[in-house]
């Protein structure tokens, strides 16, 4: 799957996407002492095996996809290898996205929306809607304001002045929504012999830490038992699945969510509950229901 929508690849307002996603979704924390940072979007690489076994908030051990935050800044990874830097920025994204998807990636859309419930904090502002969030700052030493772009992830912690900026991070909600990605569509499940290597980087890791010898034996053994525990996560992590094909194969899941979303099933809604089974859909067809029983109730 090399691109979630098929408007990212040739779409140059990629742009528009963050900046529309990110004005209405500033985070009211008040002025923090940071550094700002640039706005970013996430990338998954499938061919690199990059999967990892998570637990949180999740049934049981599962395998989800690992994504890298690729900042939108000069000298960054694929924007270093544009030509001609006076190009307008949207030009320079949309170039860089269409070359990463050329290597195999999956570029995550900013302002992605998935159906799956519990994925975000309760308190964000936003909830349900993209992955960037806004945080003012200002500079630790030059107290120039600026902008500050974090996951929906990450809250901030109280710190000590001239102390770094550190955060929390809701795992179990992050790791639903990373499910979400692959249930819905957005990431390709890991094909047969993708996850080998990392299984086997698994199971090496028990050696490694036995064989050392630079650290104490309670040390060691407190290695060796986390290996161990990893391991015999494997055995038993399962791979999630995307969605099948809705009844007669005609659209995928998440086609039907976004013509659930878009008021197009409105007449069918009543229907569709009783004869969906597939737990995304459903979400989306509830959240449909109690947002039209809310605008006639006001």
């Amino acid at each position: 799957m090399p691109v979630p929508t098929p408007e990212t690849e040739a779409n140059p307002s990629f742009m528009d996407q963050i900046r529309a996603s990110s004005a209405a979704r500033e985070l009211t924390q008040g002025v923090i002492r940071a550094e700002a940072t640039p706005p970013f979007f996430l990338v998954h690489f499938p061919r690199h095996g990059n999967w990892v076994i998570e637990t949180e908030g999740l049934e049981g051990p599962t395998w989800l996809p690992e994504l890298q935050r690729i900042p939108i800044e000069p000298g960054t990874l694929v924007f270093h290898q544009k030509k001609h830097r006076s190009d307008p920025i949207d030009t320079v994204v949309s170039d860089s996205i269409a070359l990463l998807q050329r290597r195999g990636a999956v570029v995550i859309p900013p302002d992605i929306r998935v159906a799956a419930t519990g994925c975000y904090r309760p308190d964000d502002p936003e909830s349900g809607f993209g992955y960037i969030r806004e945080l003012s700052v200002e500079h630790p030493k030059t107290r120039q304001p600026g902008i500050r772009h974090i996951d929906a992830w990450e809250t901030p912690k109280p710190a000590l002045a001239g102390r770094r900026l550190k955060f929390t991070r809701d795992r179990a909600r992050y790791n639903r929504w990373l499910l979400a990605l692959v249930e819905e569509g957005y990431i390709k499940p890991p094909i047969a012999g993708e996850l080998d290597p990392k299984k086997r980087h698994l199971a090496a890791m028990v050696d490694r830490h036995a064989g050392k010898q630079d650290i104490n034996e309670e040390h060691r053994e407190r290695l060796v038992t986390a290996a161990e525990a990893r391991v015999e996560q494997v055995e038993v992590a399962e791979v999630p699945q995307a969605v099948e094909m809705v009844r007669a194969g005609t659209i995928t899941v998440r086609e039907l969510i976004q013509r659930i979303d878009d008021g197009e099933a409105d007449e069918h809604l009543a229907e569709l509950l009783v004869i969906e089974t597939r737990k995304t859909a459903l979400a989306a067809i509830k959240r449909r229901i109690e947002h039209l029983k809310a605008a006639s109730d006001g």
